[in-house]
């Protein structure tokens, strides 16, 4: 019998050890599923857009918003025919009931905004305070409008003054860009999901 318990004992205990020693599973956070009504707020943007300006000779400029994240996100990937780019990531952020953005450009522009809509159902959000390179301290307020013709107008204000006033430096009509095809004939590209 002791023969065995001596070659027995080995392969049990070195079954316990590795069940003992086994990685237990981490409870699985809920999945966030960013599906409820005020993650949708911002869908409007959601598209393929030609930004139209007053200034005539401004160059042409694109920008394509598309959900990522399950919904959880808008990616913007913006363009114009002068070489500058800019990119930002838009979310709802539950813990403080506001809509945040993250914008870079290659012009080495960072700007971190958060806001909401107001009661004409506009899109604004608010940056802090920040110095400009000319040494001058400035707070952004940029707005989206979403128009009954399925355009959106896009305007960023800036204040030096705590936001007592604002000034307009850009506005934009974003309007669905049209795809020309090989007939010569456009046609509407959505790129909602």
């Amino acid at each position: 019998m002791r023969a065995w318990h001596a070659a027995v004992l080995p392969v049990v205990l070195l079954g316990l050890c590795a069940c003992a020693a086994a990685p237990r599973p981490v409870p699985a956070e809920p999945e966030l599923t960013c599906q409820e009504e005020v993650h949708r707020q911002f869908d409007f943007w959601i598209g393929d857009w030609e930004v139209l300006q007053e200034d005539r000779d401004a160059p042409r400029a694109f920008n394509h918003i598309r959900q990522l994240g399950r919904g959880c996100f808008l990616h913007e990937d913006y363009s114009s025919g002068s070489g500058y780019v800019g990119e930002s990531l838009n979310w709802y952020d539950p813990k403080f009931g506001q809509w945040r953005q993250i914008w870079a450009d290659s012009q080495g522009l960072i700007l971190h905004l958060a806001g909401g809509l107001d009661a004409q159902g506009r899109m604004v959000l608010y940056g802090g305070e920040r110095v400009t390179a000319e040494g001058r301290s400035i707070r952004d307020r940029i707005t989206w409008e979403p128009r009954r013709d399925g355009s959106v107008r896009q305007s960023w204000d800036i204040s030096s003054d705590g936001g007592k006033r604002w000034r307009e430096i850009f506005s934009g009509l974003y309007v669905p860009r049209v795809e020309t095809g090989g007939s010569g004939g456009g046609s509407k590209r959505s790129l909602k999901p």
